[in-house]
């Protein structure tokens, strides 16, 4: 544990031990997917959240627009306005900057050409599309998409694959960009590398790299002024200490990392320990509990006054 926190995270139970709290960013991928389904209890746990008259925003690294984002969820059978109020992504966030001239900035060029190594995503760039290129090396930057592997040896295959296309462009300082500052996410109970993975490795071998989403600041700003939040009153939530618990820390945000599931599980089921993790990134939780949706509900709610009792009576199964 890094020596400059004094104060140990809380291990919690129940949500009434989140002090303060109105507004609760929720991360996605390891909080309440597992990368095949929901897990066990979230989708009731929300639901009773929700109608106690918390708001609930996710606030995912995922780099597709809002709206794909709730359709996609809708179709998995996490409804907005039912299970949560607002979705921000990190590929809206670099959306929104994009729109306003970034590539031109960071290029120093206004006939810029860009390549997007990775998956497509069309809409995101459908107002700068003129300036794309189909070849690497015409590129006046870069920008890193998904790896669309779901199984790690298809990750490490693609990873070592666009690293090669990438190293002359590191060479060159040619500007790139990655929006998912993630290095892996959970598949089927596996890690598997997604681009901010390439990232890294770019920014270590010394690359001009700009990175949108969490744990960097823009995405918060963004976020608490989309929604109206006060980061006083808010709590940024999820499984992972570097960009869940580091983010929502460094922007003035209450944090509650989960140990049980998601990165911080699979790490802490492989040996690691909590201590190792806060030293590494320089920062700790104020909350730990072991799943999101197996806190206790001892709240009222606020649509039909069912008191915190009744609720509490009637825990979420939890496997």
């Amino acid at each position: 544990m890094s020596k400059n926190n004094k104060t140990e995270p809380k291990k919690i139970s129940s949500v009434s031990e989140i002090e303060n709290v109105e507004t609760y960013f929720l991360d996605m991928f390891g909080l309440l997917w597992d990368g095949n389904k929901f897990y066990d209890g979230t989708l009731d746990f929300l639901k009773s959240l929700k109608e106690s008259g918390k708001k609930i925003i996710l606030l995912s690294n995922a780099t597709v627009l809002r709206e794909p984002f709730i359709q996609s969820q809708a179709k998995k059978g996490l409804i907005a306005g039912c299970h949560y109020d607002d979705v921000i992504t990190s590929g809206e966030a670099f959306c929104h900057v994009l729109n306003q001239g970034f590539f031109e900035k960071i290029t120093g060029k206004k006939e810029y050409k860009y390549f997007v190594l990775g998956t497509e995503n069309k809409l995101m760039f459908e107002k700068v599309s003129e300036h794309q290129t189909d070849i690497i090396n015409q590129a006046d930057c870069v920008y890193l998409s998904g790896f669309g592997a779901v199984v790690p040896e298809e990750g490490e295959r693609i990873f070592k694959e666009y690293a090669a296309l990438l190293n002359p462009i590191i060479q060159k300082k040619i500007p790139i960009v990655c929006a998912n500052p993630d290095l892996t996410f959970m598949s089927h109970g596996k890690q598997v590398l997604v681009q901010g993975s390439l990232g890294r490795y770019a920014e270590e071998m010394g690359a001009d790299i700009h990175w949108f989403g969490k744990p960097y600041k823009y995405i918060f700003d963004y976020a608490l002024e989309k929604t109206k939040a006060q980061k006083e009153t808010s709590i940024m939530v999820g499984d992972t200490v570097e960009t869940d618990v580091l983010g929502g820390s460094h922007a003035g945000l209450k944090t509650l990392l989960v140990t049980k599931t998601g990165i911080t599980g699979d790490i802490l089921s492989q040996g690691g320990s909590l201590d190792m993790l806060y030293q590494k990134n320089n920062v700790q939780p104020t909350y730990i509990t072991d799943q999101f949706s197996c806190l206790s509900l001892n709240f009222k709610i606020r649509r039909n006054h069912v008191r915190a009792s009744s609720l509490a009576s009637k825990k979420i199964l939890c496997l």
